[in-house]
């Protein structure tokens, strides 16, 4: 039987219960609440944020910040799966729809580097 290219939608208190797992490893996060939607910081300014039909993204997922270059490279190579976040995009942030076959290794390296990125100080 041929398997559907429908993504699974995942429960966004999963992906919230997920992404806060991730983020609690890395040091002086903060968890804010903005607009009902957890929003985590380093140094008081925000490296990613849970959204739930966020502005009309139709499924749970994350934003966060990236790398210079990145948000280019990795819409293009899944766009089904990373997309340019309305607002923050234009700052160099990514959106990742989060569905049951999420590669949480991937997402949780994204984390560490926006984190990173964003506890050095670049971008805002």
């Amino acid at each position: 039987m041929k398997r559907s290219k429908t993504r699974a939608p995942t429960s966004p208190l999963r992906v919230r219960a997920r992404v806060r797992k991730s983020v609690r490893a890395l040091q002086g996060v903060e968890e804010k609440v903005s607009r009902d939607t957890p929003v985590f910081c380093v140094g008081g300014r925000q490296f990613a944020m849970v959204v739930d039909d966020h502005h009309g993204a139709e499924c749970a997922g994350v934003w966060m910040k990236c790398a210079d270059g990145l948000q280019d490279d990795l819409v293009r190579s899944d766009e089904g799966r990373y997309f340019v976040p309305p607002y923050l995009g234009s700052k160099g942030w990514i959106g990742i729809r989060i569905d049951a076959r999420a590669d949480w290794k991937s997402i949780d390296a994204l984390l560490q580097d926006a984190h990173a990125i964003t506890a050095r100080g670049r971008r805002t």
